[in-house]
């Protein structure tokens, strides 16, 4: 994957955090902290900030990650998707560890 798609993926997730659509299960102020690409395998890992825990309830989370994962499975270089919160795995909100998870 060239730089080019890889800018495309972060502008997609910056947009997607701002909220501009509105959508009431996408926390606010979240920031992409770091993002990046193993091309070998296709393993996207995305740094957020610790905002990106600010919601509760399971519905929140289902439609905050299914979201996540259209956006990801729309670019065939990505296989995998791990979410890091200030460089560190952890789980979100309701209790989801999104660790080199399969989006193919």
């Amino acid at each position: 994957m060239d730089i080019f798609k890889l800018l495309i993926i972060l502008i997609t997730f910056i947009i997607f955090f701002n909220n501009y659509e509105n959508q009431d299960f996408v926390p606010n102020d979240v920031n992409v902290l770091d993002i990046s690409l193993k091309t070998n395998d296709g393993h996207l890992t995305l740094n957020l900030c610790e905002n990106v825990l600010n919601y509760g309830g399971t519905y929140y989370e289902y439609r905050f990650l299914k979201k996540f994962f259209s956006i990801t499975t729309y670019f065939d270089d990505i296989n995998y998707l791990t979410i890091l919160v200030n460089g560190e795995l952890r789980e979100l909100a309701e209790g989801s560890l999104i660790d080199k998870i399969n989006l193919h």
